[in-house]
């Protein structure tokens, strides 16, 4: 199950580079001027491997991590079709999932 939190009231990471790298509290500077209400709630995240990062620049926390893509793709290069099931939440950005028919 791939899955995000989140609710009202907080803003997501459009960005998650820069929650990666630390850097995010500069998007606070350039898109808020300063403004301390402007935060990511101590945003951070941790790689799942040393040989990548799970986001690239300008992907956001809505978007699935180069880990999760990997993921879906072994299972649908090693199972057939009809032996998963996908269940789709619909805020997380699944673009490109039904290129190859492999979902």
């Amino acid at each position: 199950m791939l899955a995000r939190s989140g609710g009202e009231g907080q803003d997501l990471p459009a960005d998650m580079s820069k929650v990666i790298d630390g850097t995010v509290d500069d998007v606070r500077q350039t898109l808020a001027n300063g403004n301390e209400g402007y935060n990511y709630y101590a945003a951070a995240y941790t790689n799942n491997s040393d040989a990548y990062d799970d986001f690239a620049p300008g992907e956001s926390y809505l978007q699935l991590s180069r880990t999760e893509r990997d993921m879906i793709d072994l299972v649908a290069t090693n199972f057939d079709k009809d032996d998963y099931i996908p269940v789709y939440q619909i805020r997380l950005c699944l673009s490109g999932l039904h290129a190859g028919n492999r979902v």
